[in-house]
Formats: structure tokens, C-alpha cells, sequence
């Protein structure tokens, strides 16, 4: 990497291990919390619902976010993403669990 004009190809491995853990840790963590936030009558159930819901949001994210990509091109893209971001709480409910 010395030798190279650019770095960036030099930091893209440790990067992507680092991007890797960091999403293992976020996937753990949320099976944490999910177990102190249901009862118990109803935890397995609840964690069960919690991954489904997330594994079918990554799904078809990179799905909708495709098509927005090809139909709207950068731009659209990061309007697609940007109003994404801001109509998740709402559609989620933003309610606090009791």
C-alpha cells in the first residue's frame, strides 16, 4: 500500500471486517434488549416477530432501493432513503413498551 497512489484500496478489507462486526454486534445487541423488553409468556414469540420483521425490511430495502436507483437515479435514490428514514418511526408507531 505504500507504493500506491491511493490509499483506499489499502483500508477497504480491514474496513469491511470492521463494517462486518459492527453488524453482528447490532444483530446481538437487539436479541438483548428484545429479552428484557417482552415478558417472559410472550418472548419467544415477540423476538421470533422482532427478526422476521427486520430480515423482510433488509429484503426488500435493497429491493426498493434497486428500483429507486434505476427508475430515479442518485438523486431519487437518496430522496427514496431520506423519506424512508423519516416515515419509520411513524409507521412503526414510536410506542414505548410497557
Amino acid at each position: 500500500c505504500a507504493s500506491s497512489e491511493s490509499t483506499a484500496g489499502c483500508w477497504s478489507a480491514p474496513g469491511a471486517a470492521l463494517l462486518g462486526t459492527c453488524a453482528v454486534a447490532v444483530a446481538s445487541s437487539g436479541n438483548v434488549i428484545g429479552s428484557h423488553i417482552y415478558p417472559a409468556a410472550c418472548r419467544a414469540t415477540g423476538l421470533g416477530a422482532a427478526s422476521s420483521l427486520g430480515r423482510l425490511g433488509a429484503i426488500t430495502g435493497v429491493v426498493l432501493g434497486d428500483i429507486s436507483l434505476h427508475l430515479n437515479g442518485r438523486f431519487g435514490f437518496f430522496i427514496f432513503i431520506g423519506a424512508a428514514l423519516f416515515l419509520a418511526p411513524a409507521i412503526a408507531g414510536g410506542k414505548e413498551a410497557k
